[in-house]
């Protein structure tokens, strides 16, 4: 009886580390969202245990939508005021194609609506990218020359069969920070 007892304490060490050791190479749940996933860890895990990051592929601004089901990343030049929203996966690393045909956005700047935008499909004979299939969308939008901060809504998006409503982010923050704090992120 003796020896079972010194053999378990002394293998539950080992086991906890191995453990651990796995846990952060592959699997992670993101809070009730009931969606584990595989995927290679190239984002940044916080110091804090808060959750994880992603890095924008174009260089912008992400948005996540729902519980890290998908992300948009939209990207703004001032200059122009051209806006492209790019529709990503949960971990914002590949294009997802979706069925909608315009992508409408709310601006409000200064704590003031100061219009609306309406983003169009981009097709793409690379991609096989289409009108109503695709994961790119653009627009010239005048009331966004020379800004560099405003806040957007997105009225509506379907992604994957899941439709998203009312998605509210500010440019050039994002939403990722809101969601970082709520992300159950085990290892």
């Amino acid at each position: 009886m003796n020896q079972k007892r010194h053999l378990s304490s002394s293998i539950l060490p080992v086991i906890l580390l191995l453990a651990l050791a796995v846990g952060c190479e592959s699997r992670h749940s993101h809070g009730g969202g009931g969606h584990d996933h595989d995927h290679a860890h190239d984002h940044e895990h916080t110091g804090d245990g808060g959750g994880h990051a992603h890095t924008a592929p174009h260089g912008g601004t992400l948005v996540v939508l729902g519980d890290h089901f998908a992300h948009l990343e939209i990207i703004h030049d001032p200059e122009t005021g051209r806006l492209d929203a790019y529709v990503l996966d949960a971990e914002a690393e590949r294009g997802v194609k979706v069925p909608n045909l315009e992508l409408r956005l709310t601006i409000y700047w200064q704590y003031m609506r100061k219009g609306s935008a309406v983003l169009q499909p981009v097709e793409s004979q690379l991609s096989g990218e289409k009108i109503g299939d695709t994961s790119h969308f653009s627009g010239v939008v005048a009331e966004l020359q020379s800004l560099s901060r405003f806040h957007l809504v997105l009225e509506e998006i379907s992604v994957r069969g899941s439709d998203f409503e009312g998605v509210s982010f500010g440019i050039p923050e994002g939403n990722e920070d809101q969601h970082r704090s709520d992300d159950d992120h085990d290892h």
